[in-house]
């Protein structure tokens, strides 16, 4: 797996083109949909069984970046906090990258049995997530 860093190509598609505009969407979605009225209902999942589901809190986590409190977001739900900051940093990125015509930040992946890796990843990092809101008793 190696990381490269060059022009767009020719019909290739403009990941960061797309992901400036989800970006910029959210970010007008947040501005202007109060948070206050954002109706939070509990947890499906923990009613039924009593566990949190490996996706609990993240409603919470994203009101709390919004608010600006990072330290109650990483609380809450520190991989949903670290992958909501990660797409903020992303898209400012993409937005650099769209006006200034830069180079581009790729993945690749040469053998294609590790193409799994990043799915692999995801799966433990959700694991850990889980974990820590059992733990915690969130």
């Amino acid at each position: 797996m190696r990381i490269l860093f060059r022009p767009l190509l020719p019909n290739e598609l403009n990941h960061e083109k797309i992901w400036f505009w989800v970006f910029l969407g959210a970010l007008l979605l947040f501005k202007l949909i109060p948070i206050d009225s954002v109706a939070l209902i509990s947890c499906p999942i923990k009613n039924l069984i009593g566990l949190p589901c490996p996706t609990c809190g993240i409603t919470r986590t994203v009101i709390a970046i919004s608010e600006g409190k990072v330290e109650e977001a990483f609380t809450t739900s520190p991989f949903f906090a670290l992958a909501f900051l990660g797409c903020g940093v992303y898209g400012l990125y993409a937005g650099v990258a769209m006006i200034f015509q830069t180079r581009r930040i790729r993945l690749v992946i040469e053998q294609p049995w590790k193409r799994y890796y990043p799915g692999m990843l995801l799966a433990l990092v959700l694991v850990m997530n889980w974990l820590w809101l059992v733990f915690r008793g969130i």
